[in-house]
């Protein structure tokens, strides 16, 4: 009796330790870590990629998970910066322009601080920015004086770059009156015409050198006859000269997105957007993040038509350096080789 005893004690503890042994599969290998994506609105490249990113990760990470929440960039990272510490640390941004990065840095008005605390993760896009047009009188920018322009919401990021093109480059910011409207609203503001000009031409720079674009972009495009504003290399330079950020000029060849779209070569003030987090996000975190955006790059751009992700542009941002990129980012990219900046 004793004898059965012991081999069935045995058995039971062998049984224990195998069981334990045995891998742990799916999200039950480790707790999920749940981020917060704080994008911009629906439609825009943003958010389109903040969406995309989250449903890759539901369907291939075991454990990190991203839910997208629309907004605007200025006010997300204030919001945000509310928060306490435990929620805050999991909360990323992705609806930041280059442009606006830099101010947020040197914490020049209207940013209350400045957010050095504030880090690069990697680029998410490179986008391309116009004034769009049915008006074929409207051909130049000095065509728009006295004219009704359409822009995003206040506080939305790509705003101070078009602001900066008719103050600095062009000099009509004073003689034409401004809209704020969403985006997918811009095609009936053309149409209605409650605006002459709209700035919804929002291009993308896509694998192989191609030009992207946006969906309210499309259905601007698709509505009528758009005449896009060209801006110039002479442009940039003014806008570069009179601001502590620096714009890029994206150059669109004529018919890039079918016949007439655009009309005719054209230039388009350009920056980049990226994915950013707190200095208290954890680092292990971070890196798995990158990790798994540079190894599925691939199929990501493929989701998103073609956008450009991949070794050469996953951190890719003018002016990048160490000391703005998250350390968890940062760690991944140096045993990868991949060079910070542009």
């Amino acid at each position: 009796m004793k004898g059965k005893t012991l081999i069935t004690s045995a058995a039971v503890i062998g049984i224990a330790f195998f069981l334990s042994a045995l891998p742990l599969s799916g999200a039950s290998a480790r707790e999920e870590v749940k981020l917060e994506m704080w994008s911009a609105m629906i439609g825009v490249p943003a958010y389109q990629a903040s969406l995309t990113l989250s449903e890759m990760l539901k369907a291939k990470h075991p454990w990190l998970r991203i839910s997208p929440v629309e907004g605007h960039s200025f006010a997300n990272v204030h919001a945000i910066d509310a928060f306490p510490l435990e929620r805050k640390k999991y909360c990323l941004l992705n609806s930041l322009f280059s442009t606006e990065y830099t101010r947020a840095l040197l914490g020049l008005p209207p940013w209350k601080r400045k957010f050095t605390d504030l880090k690069v993760v990697m680029l998410e896009s490179s986008d391309g920015l116009a004034l769009g047009t049915y008006d074929p009188d409207i051909r130049t920018p000095q065509d728009l004086r006295g004219k009704k322009i359409g822009l995003f919401p206040k506080r939305a990021a790509p705003n101070e770059m078009m602001i900066a093109l008719m103050k600095d480059a062009w000099g009509i910011l004073d003689t034409v009156k401004l809209s704020y409207h969403r985006p997918m609203a811009m095609q009936d503001m053309l149409v209605t015409k409650v605006v002459d000009a709209v700035y919804g031409i929002v291009g993308v720079e896509m694998m192989g050198g191609k030009f992207g674009q946006t969906p309210f972009t499309a259905n601007i495009l698709a509505a009528r006859k758009t005449y896009w504003i060209n801006a110039t290399p002479e442009d940039i330079a003014k806008v570069n000269a009179k601001n502590p950020w620096k714009a890029g000029l994206m150059k669109v060849s004529k018919d890039a997105l079918g016949p007439g779209k655009p009309p005719e070569d054209t230039g388009l003030i350009s920056g980049v957007m990226g994915i950013l987090a707190w200095d208290k996000t954890p680092e292990n975190v971070v890196y798995e993040l990158v990790k798994f955006v540079d190894e599925n790059a691939q199929e990501w751009s493929k989701r998103l038509r073609g956008r450009r992700m991949d070794h050469g542009s996953i951190i890719a941002w003018p002016g990048l350096t160490e000391d703005m990129v998250h350390p968890g980012a940062l760690k991944y990219y140096k045993e990868k080789g991949i060079k910070i900046g542009r």
